[in-house]
């Protein structure tokens, strides 16, 4: 089954995400902020990122663009309930910048699994 690393700094949607995809049957690895999310990308090639986007070092805007420039097809799904602005705004930047799926804080469960199939098929 597919590698899938978990990047944000919020603990409990770690938790909440890696034991659902487990559950799926996907391998999880975590980090909980962008610079170590990045050098996991870099060490473990996973096949789909879930990454978020406001994190207190390391946004996710900077590591799409640094993953991007990696590797073009990386898959992303960037995840985001905003910050000062929306989280509509951030999401489409992530778009822009390569993201292949985005989906808006508080995600259903049942929804992040069909997008991350939906990704992983691309």
């Amino acid at each position: 089954m597919a590698r899938i690393l978990i990047v944000d700094d919020d603990e409990q949607i770690r938790y909440l995400f890696k034991r659902k995809l487990e559950q799926e049957g996907y391998d999880i690895l975590v980090e909980d902020d962008g610079d170590p999310g990045l050098r996991s990308y870099i060490e473990n090639k996973p096949d789909l990122i879930l990454l978020d986007i406001i994190m207190p070092g390391k946004e996710g805007i900077e590591v799409i663009r640094e993953m991007i420039a990696i590797d073009p097809e990386v898959k992303i799904i960037a995840i985001s309930a905003g910050g000062r602005g929306s989280a509509s705004d951030y999401l489409e930047y992530a778009k822009r910048f390569g993201a292949k799926k985005v989906l808006e804080k508080p995600v259903d469960l049942n929804e992040l699994v069909i997008a991350v199939k939906e990704v992983l098929n691309q």
